[in-house]
């Protein structure tokens, strides 16, 4: 296997000659780590999606996605910041990129917090929020479609074949499938966050049985157009089965209620990063004796965390933090605290964004000198 990794940034790949038949077959799956513990974080969805189906139709929808809130939300949010700044490997490559790792996200927090409490522009309170919510929904929905398409790249970086090849049309796919799709499934079903908050109002936009279907149908035919020019690429198990789990997120919008589809692909885009990080971190430091103490603390931290950053119950009186903290309402009250822990909460949420691209920004040729053996090796 270490012939194998040194060819892969060579570029040179001795594959039937010098492989065995064992190694050969392992390449052929393409498992980040092997079939359970890809199945149980990256691969998530293909098992999410009938748990979501089942929970919706009983009673355990929100207590389960509660659950995952506490556990996964938050410590998904930070486990780019924990990777970067805790594990060795990246510390030469933040050396070197002190403005990407430091200087970009310190100036975004600044950022934030200025116009939240500056006198300038003369806005209320209310319209600066409103501002920075909007900000966060579009680099959000463009989070959430990048981040198929780069555990999708991951899994093409571990075959020898496919490693030097970037398809900018597979990028594509992944925004079209992973962004756009879903979310015109919610536009259909009135249920965007921006036309929640009355700032879309779409009256053309009504569906009656008919067109449904024909909508649905259409989002089958695409997906059935990306398996068929992606599949073609010869990729892993490992890929397909990524691609398979993408393709019916893509579909559940047009299918699930609102509320199970939020939650399915929350909960996929969380465990998909929980599972990368951790996964990275392990191997980077195999022998830290305190490495399961540090991991343990960074998730109790982030899990007493939520109540503060929620933005969407940090002001509401049946939230997390209401359920928590008794005077949570009267604390909300001061409006100082509010700004700062909605401050919070968008810095917070900014920093994730620009951190998971400077992690896993695997087209840099520093990054992958440095790191980039800690997502190949087994």
């Amino acid at each position: 296997m270490i012939d194998v990794l040194k060819h892969r940034f060579t570029g040179t790949i001795p594959y039937s000659k010098n492989l065995e038949i064992s190694e050969q077959a392992e390449l052929a799956l393409g498992f980040l780590r092997n079939p359970a513990w890809d199945s149980t974080w990256l691969l998530c969805g293909l098992w999410l999606l009938p748990l979501v189906i089942l929970l919706d139709w009983g009673e355990g929808l929100e207590p389960f996605f509660l659950l995952c809130t506490l556990l996964f939300w938050l410590t998904h949010r930070f486990s780019s910041c924990f990777l970067a700044f805790t594990s060795p490997s990246y510390s030469s490559v933040r050396k070197v990129q002190p403005l990407r790792f430091l200087g970009v996200p310190i100036l975004v927090i600044l950022s934030v917090f200025v116009w939240l409490y500056s006198p300038w522009p003369t806005w209320t309170l209310t319209e600066k929020i409103l501002t920075l919510a909007i900000i966060d929904y579009a680099w959000a929905l463009y989070h959430f479609a990048i981040q198929h398409y780069g555990v999708l790249r991951l899994y093409q970086l571990r075959q020898p074949v496919q490693s030097q090849k970037i398809d900018t049309c597979e990028k594509n796919w992944c925004l079209l499938l992973g962004g756009i799709v879903p979310w015109f499934g919610e536009l259909a079903q009135g249920t965007t966050w921006l036309q929640q908050e009355g700032l879309l109002i779409v009256t053309w936009l009504t569906f009656d049985s008919s067109s449904t279907w024909f909508l649905r149908g259409t989002v089958v035919f695409l997906s059935l157009i990306a398996w068929r020019r992606l599949r073609s690429q010869n990729q892993s198990v490992a890929y397909r089965a990524y691609l398979l789990s993408l393709l019916l997120l893509a579909n559940a919008a047009w299918w699930l209620s609102p509320l199970a589809f939020l939650v399915l692909i929350s909960v996929q885009h969380w465990l998909v990063a929980v599972g990368i990080a951790g996964h990275a971190y392990t191997v980077d430091s195999p022998k830290n004796q305190s490495s399961w103490r540090i991991v343990g603390l960074w998730a109790l931290l982030t899990i007493l965390a939520v109540p503060f950053l929620d933005i969407d119950s940090v002001d509401v009186s049946n939230g997390l933090g209401a359920e928590w903290i008794p005077s949570w309402q009267a604390l909300l009250m001061e409006s100082n605290w509010l700004t700062l822990f909605l401050g919070l909460a968008f810095a917070s949420g900014f920093v994730h964004y620009l951190l998971d691209r400077a992690v896993y920004r695997f087209s840099d040729p520093i990054l992958r000198k440095q790191v980039l053996r800690l997502y190949l090796s087994d």
